[in-house]
């Protein structure tokens, strides 16, 4: 045995050779000691415990480098953290959920709302102000959803009192052309107004074609020449377009 600061340090062997152990600091101690895994550390003294017979039949010739290896690993094994598991690319994903008047003049963002309740890669809910709540009273409402699956983002359009259904294996009908923003004003002056969810209502079939007025957005710079301008993706790819007040845009697979 040898000592450490006056403190007899015991090595445990076996058949005549040195064994290595997991090395921890003891508690209090100023050396270190080697314990097994849940067995509290010794106060002042180190100890080498043999991890080799953990693994029976491992032959004597190289013990002392499977420990090694053995005791590196139990380590970076302790020391590791959990990661999170990336979904399974059938799950159902809620990309947005708008709960809005018909004319576009009132909404509410209700994405966490059926995002909670989707239950084993389906969705069933009725497009209610009991379950939604009510962005615009005494007016007709519809619920209007953007949803993915594997990649794949599709779209569903439910009219208040009717029932929104996804199905476990149903898949998307890719959209190619989703609105992301859209202003209308004096867009120079900084005069403008979010119509984001109007325009967004006038997309059919992939495609968007309107006269931007005043009638239809509302006018933030009263007695000057306005302007919508819009940020979509076709595609998948980042696009925009800018259109003059009371002249028609179009925006369309043909002209994307």
């Amino acid at each position: 045995m040898g000592t450490l600061g006056g403190v007899r340090k015991p090595q445990l062997r076996d058949n005549g050779n040195p064994a290595v152990g997991v090395v921890a600091r003891g508690n209090g101690g100023t050396a270190s000691s080697a314990r097994e895994i849940g067995t509290p550390p010794q106060r002042g003294y180190t100890a080498a415990m043999p991890l080799y017979p953990l693994l029976p039949g491992l032959p004597a010739v190289g013990r002392r480098s499977h420990n090694v290896g053995l005791a590196l690993l139990a380590m970076a094994l302790l020391g590791c953290k959990s990661s999170r598991i990336a979904p399974p690319s059938h799950q159902l994903v809620i990309e947005k959920a708008t709960w809005r008047a018909a004319d576009g003049r009132a909404s509410l963002d209700v994405t966490k709302i059926l995002a909670g309740l989707v239950k084993n890669d389906g969705l069933s809910i009725a497009a209610t102000t009991g379950i939604l709540g009510d962005p615009a009273p005494f007016m007709l409402k519809e619920l209007r959803l953007e949803w993915s699956r594997s990649g794949v983002v599709g779209r569903k359009l439910v009219p208040e009192g009717g029932t929104l259904t996804i199905g476990a294996d149903e898949k998307p009908v890719p959209v190619r052309l989703l609105v992301r923003k859209a202003v209308y004003g004096n867009i120079t002056a900084g005069q403008i107004v979010d119509v984001t969810q109007k325009v967004d209502g006038l997309l059919s079939d992939n495609v968007l074609s309107f006269v931007p007025t005043d009638d239809l957005f509302g006018d933030p710079a009263v007695g000057q020449l306005k302007e919508v301008d819009i940020d979509y993706t076709f595609d998948g790819v980042p696009k925009s377009r800018t259109g003059r007040q009371n002249e028609l845009l179009t925006i369309s697979p043909a002209a994307p």
